[in-house]
């Protein structure tokens, strides 16, 4: 009985396509709304900063719009290589 099933990813695989789908592109819009959030709340607290404070949150501006590129780029690569293993 147990024979049966091993090396048969593919039911598994089917089954959780949907479900990672859909939570992909839920993560990419609150992905959206938080860095958009997070961004604002640094570029205000630029606009009231010291010369060497006004560095440190411009970094963390370029970083967080750096996290947002990293996940979108993610599912394109995942798909490019999916496509070449199923």
């Amino acid at each position: 009985m147990i024979m049966i099933f091993l090396g048969s990813f593919d039911p598994i695989i089917k089954l959780f396509t949907p479900f990672l789908k859909d939570a992909v592109t839920f993560l990419q819009a609150v992905a959206v709304l938080g860095a958009t959030a997070m961004a604002m709340f640094y570029k205000i607290r630029q606009m009231f900063a010291t010369a060497q404070e006004d560095q440190m949150w411009d970094k963390k501006t370029k970083d967080i719009f750096v996290a947002l590129v990293v996940v979108f780029i993610t599912p394109t690569i995942i798909s490019v290589l999916q496509s070449y293993f199923f």
